[in-house]
């Protein structure tokens, strides 16, 4: 079933069968958060990110003071819903200097976790090869893209994706990990 028109998507002001609070959306491997997210409106979209947010600050108390500022940056952009509705394409070019902050602050992988994966990392070792199949295919066009599962590339199930990858799951995605 496929909810791309927003009127099918809301029915009485909650998205039709599908999670929408965190600790539900959690529930799932990455793979299927990422194609519930698809489905999500912006608003949905701009609290799962808040809630994340506040969760890592939560099991992460001694953040340095550089680490809480540039938390709290991304923790404001994301509250706002806007971040949600512009066109990505636009929005993209804008994380390049936040991207640079947070990688220096938090390391490439602490920056993934933060920005590139809405709720638990997993490790590979925890998915099932049908769930990899479906998250290799993220591999943006831009740099600093996350790209978490490097091995995927040339893999007959990658497909281009409008959307899924990178910042807030706001990249567009080749399919194409290297």
């Amino acid at each position: 079933m496929s909810y791309s028109d927003p009127q099918q998507r809301q029915e009485g002001g909650r998205t039709c069968g599908l999670p929408t609070t965190y600790d539900e959306l959690c529930k799932y491997s990455i793979a299927y958060r990422k194609a519930i997210y698809a489905e999500l409106d912006p608003t949905v979209r701009s609290t799962l990110w808040v809630r994340h947010l506040r969760q890592y600050r939560r099991d992460h108390p001694d953040m340095s003071v550089e680490q809480r500022r540039v938390h709290g940056e991304i923790e404001r952009m994301v509250a706002d819903v806007r971040t949600f509705r512009a066109d990505p394409k636009e929005s993209i070019g804008g994380y390049e200097a936040l991207t640079a902050e947070l990688i220096a602050a938090f390391g490439k992988e602490e920056a993934r976790a933060l920005v590139a994966t809405l709720g638990p990392v997993e490790s590979p070792a925890n998915s099932t090869r049908a769930e990899l199949m479906v998250a290799c295919e993220c591999q943006s066009i831009r740099p600093h893209d996350f790209c978490f599962f490097g091995q995927c590339s040339g893999l007959p199930s990658c497909t281009w994706q409008s959307g899924g990858c990178g910042w807030l799951y706001q990249y567009p995605c080749d399919g194409m990990c290297t």
